[in-house]
């Protein structure tokens, strides 16, 4: 019965050494690997400028714009 067992989970199972399972994932492992260069490459060049919280510059034409308060107090009821 164990015998039955153990060839069962062993026909199952994905690799049976370690050269199977690095030709399984190394294909997988160079493409996210590349993807990483790629992508967070450019990041770490630009010292991540493009990402930093900058503060939204004020367009005094803008049609749509609200006035920002800086004091803690409210603004004045319209009446």
């Amino acid at each position: 019965m164990h015998h039955a067992l153990a060839q069962a989970l062993l026909a199952h199972t994905m690799a049976q050494s370690a050269l199977e399972l690095l030709a399984l994932i190394g294909p997988f492992a160079i493409i996210f690997g590349a993807g990483a260069v790629l992508v967070i490459g450019p990041v770490v060049r630009g010292q991540g400028d493009r990402y930093s919280a900058h503060p939204a510059a004020a367009d005094p034409g803008a049609a749509n714009s609200d006035p920002v308060t800086t004091s803690d107090e409210s603004p004045a009821p319209v009446t």
